[in-house]
């Protein structure tokens, strides 16, 4: 699911608003409209061009290192997926141990059930309870086949995070390590500025994955 940040979270009328948003579809046009409160200022929308891991952005940042696990089968019990310090587990069934991850009913289940214990997100009947959240990765866009992984640091070093699997039928990831890590991302500037109070709505969407967030305009002075 594709999130919005804005920074300040609330802000004052004339003062600069950033925006970081995640999960979207790597390096395609993302349309990032802004709503005046009660449309009583205008509504104004721009497009900013994701990067190569899924981030729209205000600033030049870091590239984030990105791998892509296919799955075209149901994999079986014992196989393993490691996403960075972290080697997952295909189990029929799953209880405390961690990193143990629940074989779906199709492969499609099966990526939704492994990036739920990479994220941890409290869906504990599809993996160990015992887990705890990827430190190094996190599991982000999926389809039907594939599951797009994000390293959560910026630049070069998420390029070392490991990326492998022993599945052996219908599994592969495009390389043994997760790719594309660099010092700057050539991301488009986005910010805007309030011109009066109220509650102001962003939205964005890439036409699949779609966010959105308010902030809290307050009078000047």
């Amino acid at each position: 699911m594709a999130s919005l940040t804005l920074t300040p979270s609330e802000c004052r009328v004339g003062q600069q608003v950033t925006l970081e948003g995640l999960d979207f579809l790597p390096s395609t046009a993302v349309t990032v409209t802004v709503k005046s409160p009660l449309g009583r200022m205008g509504i104004f929308s721009a497009q900013i061009t994701s990067d190569a891991s899924g981030e729209i952005a205000s600033t030049d940042i870091a590239n984030y290192a990105t791998g892509t696990l296919t799955l075209t089968a149901v994999p079986l019990a014992a196989e393993t997926v490691t996403i960075g310090a972290k080697t997952y587990t295909w189990r029929a069934t799953v209880a405390a141990t961690a990193n143990e991850v629940l074989i779906g009913g199709t492969a499609s289940t099966s990526l939704d059930n492994l990036k739920s214990a990479v994220n941890l997100d409290g869906n504990t009947a599809v993996y160990g309870s015992s887990t705890t959240i990827n430190a190094d990765v996190r599991a982000s866009t999926k389809t039907a086949t594939t599951l797009f992984f994000v390293a959560k640091v910026g630049g070069t070093g998420g390029n070392s995070l490991a990326t492998t699997e022993t599945i052996v039928t219908g599994g592969s990831f495009g390389a043994a390590n997760l790719a594309g890590g660099a010092a700057a991302s050539g991301l488009f500037d986005f910010a805007f500025t309030p011109v009066g109070e109220g509650i102001w709505i962003v939205e964005a969407t890439d036409g699949t994955n779609s966010a959105s967030t308010t902030i809290k305009v307050h009078s000047g002075g």
